[in-house]
């Protein structure tokens, strides 16, 4: 039975009439839905019939009809062939092509009429074990057992036999039977601990330290299977030697039962991978290396586009890349590190088409977005109290908190460094948006540090697309390509090109002073100039349609000034 890739159509075979009339689930003419005859169908019956075998698709009982097995685009056809010998066909019952759509193949079940008388099966012989000092007791026993049976029967029979050779010897269960301490205590562990007090016995006489080596080998054996019925597999098993620094000593090796152990550096449990100095770089290089995977594997089709909004982008991101990014952070997440919040940055500057100089203080602010540090952070303090308040003193992760605590060792001292430099009490809520208010006020941008940052949320929705947004962002920010974010150290390179003021050409005179401007700024604000204050204004989007107002100017003033410097410079 199964998949023979041949098409046989409705060909016929002859079987005779002795089958015929013992055939008694089948039809003398095949029919099939599959009228298709192929050169390999052709062999195939070829075949059956110099090998009296007989095809049942379409000629039997449940099968009347001769029902497709193969369905696909390509179409159909009967390539699932069930084929049985000619003297098996009085015991054919029904065959039937199931309608369960598995795979592409339906799926054929053969019912066969099996009532047949048992045979008698003939009990093996145990194993018998041969002992030197029993010898002639045992040829003096099945000598005696022959000559009985043959005075009462004229012939001896295979069966009986083996009948005499076990009433003859004494069953190994005989010579070594043990009573098991419990279910799971087999031979196993009874030869470990018969050959843990031989050594034992040796050791006592001889008091030699090899034989006490080979006796403690043995006895930590006998403890391993005897108490669990436990077996190492050395070829599979491997030590990592947790150590602050420096390399492991030539002569340091680890040992089982005689054996040398593999030393590892790197070992994987549970998706977190662990390294002999106890720190998780390793794990969090592995899971940032798979959260980019994620991010370019959806940016084409989803995180690229310009016509799905930013929110959506973002929630994609929190629900795929940080859940990757910060698997295990319960265990890990009171370490800092900037690899885990750069990722956050890069995907921010991306959607955002932001250039890769963009302050991170200024992307935290404009987008009220915490550091990842914070939310994995959040993640650790919550395991830890859980740990600490919830579970009981007799669970391990309870215990091993408590002595961490007691030592003021692993997480506890990261924790405490941590609330020391923030000067809080620990472990009260970390103020993340603090840090970054700060590095605004100390920000060198003459325009940013005198925005709100309350009203970034505003234009970071539904409402403004994608375009617009990364130019209010651009804008508010101060990371427009103009003449002050100029880094070259010549003073003139930084002056407005455009106009005869000889100004450096920052924000405020882009959007409200450069004369050349002008006819943008009366198309977008109805004003020729604007004062500084009205500049922030605008930023700060104080009044309805500032911000349509200024991607407005931004866009038409930015392309005819990047003409004009095409052009003239």
């Amino acid at each position: 039975m199964g998949d023979l890739n041949v098409r046989i159509g409705e060909l016929r075979q002859d079987i005779g009439e002795f089958y015929t009339e013992n055939f008694y689930a089948g039809y003398e003419v095949r029919k099939s839905k599959d009228k298709i005859i192929n050169q390999k169908g052709k062999q195939f019956i070829q075949f059956c019939n110099d090998y009296n075998i007989f095809v049942l698709n379409g000629v039997t009982k449940g099968d009347e009809d001769g029902k497709c097995t193969y369905v696909s685009t390509m179409g159909e056809s009967v390539n699932d062939i069930c084929a049985v010998s000619k003297e098996t066909l009085d015991i054919v019952n029904e065959f039937v092509v199931d309608d369960k759509v598995w795979s592409d193949h339906f799926p054929i079940n053969l019912k066969l009429n099996m009532q047949m008388e048992k045979a008698k099966k003939m009990n093996l012989l145990p194993k018998l074990i041969w002992k030197d000092s029993r010898k002639i007791q045992y040829q003096s026993s099945l000598n005696e057992n022959f000559d009985c049976s043959l005075s009462t029967n004229e012939e001896i029979g295979l069966t009986d036999v083996c009948k005499l050779i076990q009433l003859s010897s004494v069953p190994s269960t005989e010579l070594y039977s043990f009573e098991p301490k419990c279910k799971w205590y087999n031979n196993n562990c009874n030869k470990a601990r018969i050959k843990s007090f031989q050594l034992l016995n040796v050791y006592r006489k001889t008091k030699d330290s090899e034989d006490r080596k080979r006796y403690l080998s043995a006895q930590n054996h006998y403890k391993i299977i005897g108490t669990w019925n436990l077996e190492v597999n050395l070829s599979k098993s491997e030590i990592m030697v947790f150590r602050n620094g420096g390399r492991l000593a030539k002569h340091e090796k680890w040992k089982f039962n005689g054996n040398v152990i593999k030393i590892t550096n790197e070992y994987k449990y549970l998706g977190v991978i662990f390294t002999p100095k106890m720190t998780f770089t390793k794990h969090i290089q592995n899971r940032n290396n798979q959260a980019k995977i994620a991010i370019n594997a959806t940016w084409k089709n989803f995180v690229g586009r310009t016509d799905i909004n930013m929110n959506a982008k973002w929630k994609l991101f929190l629900a795929v890349c940080r859940s990757i990014q910060t698997y295990a952070a319960q265990v890990w997440g009171f370490c800092h590190f900037e690899e885990v919040d750069s990722l956050q940055r890069y995907f921010l500057k991306r959607i955002l088409k932001l250039p890769v100089c963009t302050p991170n203080y200024v992307l935290m602010l404009e987008t009220e977005v915490e550091d990842t540090h914070i939310y994995t952070l959040g993640l650790h303090l919550k395991y830890i109290g859980k740990t600490l308040f919830q579970h009981s003193g007799a669970r391990l992760p309870n215990q091993l908190s408590n002595i961490a605590l007691r030592r003021n060792v692993f997480w506890v001292k990261e924790l405490k460094s941590l609330a020391a430099s923030m000067d809080i009490q620990w472990p009260e809520a970390f103020p993340s948006s603090s840090l970054w208010i700060h590095r605004k006020t100390e920000s060198q941008q003459r325009i940013y540090k005198y925005l709100d940052p309350n009203k970034a949320y505003l234009y970071l929705n539904e409402r403004y697309t994608s375009e617009n947004i990364t130019w209010i962002f651009k804008a508010r920010s101060g990371m427009i390509s103009l003449g002050y974010n100029n880094f070259e150290e010549n003073e003139s390179e930084k002056k407005c090109k455009l106009c005869n003021l000889r100004e450096t050409e920052t924000l405020d005179h882009f959007l409200g002073i450069c004369p050349v401007l002008r006819e943008f700024r009366l198309a977008a604000f109805s004003k020729a100039s604007l004062s500084f204050v009205e500049v922030l204004h605008i930023l700060d989007g104080i009044e309805v349609g500032n911000w349509d107002k200024l991607t407005t100017y931004l866009r038409m003033a930015y392309n005819y000034r990047q003409l004009l410097l095409n052009e003239y410079h």
